[in-house]
């Protein structure tokens, strides 16, 4: 028995060549896909008609992500884009509250002085 012999030998399996990797045009699930029209899944009446498809930019968005990654940062967005608009209506509610404390402060002091006034306190007589 030779060094290598264990490799050849009558009861292991022959040794198959590695297979290739699967290209993203063989894959069904990737993008627009079509049940196949004959049993070698190739449409009889156009032979290339999955090798000519871009199947990648069908099945992913332009930056890269799946659909799953896009519907959650869509929804991130919009509930980021809800918070912005609810910090802006409390930072509105809140400047008509500081307007109303300023008006009602001066409407005070207002009618303050008029009682002072009314009472003859801090009037000068200017003759």
């Amino acid at each position: 028995m030779t060094r290598w012999s264990f490799m050849t030998s009558p009861r292991s399996p022959p040794i198959s060549p590695p297979r290739p990797e699967p290209h993203v045009e063989d894959d069904p699930t990737a993008g627009d896909w079509s049940p196949p029209t004959s049993a070698g899944g190739v449409d009889s009446a156009d032979p290339m008609k999955f090798h000519d498809e871009p199947r990648v930019a069908a099945h992913f968005p332009v930056d890269g992500r799946d659909a799953g990654m896009a519907n959650m940062a869509r929804r991130q967005d919009v509930a980021e884009r809800r918070t912005k608009e609810e910090e802006e209506e409390e930072k509105g509610e809140l400047r008509k509250l500081r307007k109303l404390r300023r008006l009602r402060r001066a409407s005070s002091q207002l009618a303050s002085r008029r009682r002072q006034v009314a009472a003859g306190v801090g009037v000068e007589e200017v003759f």
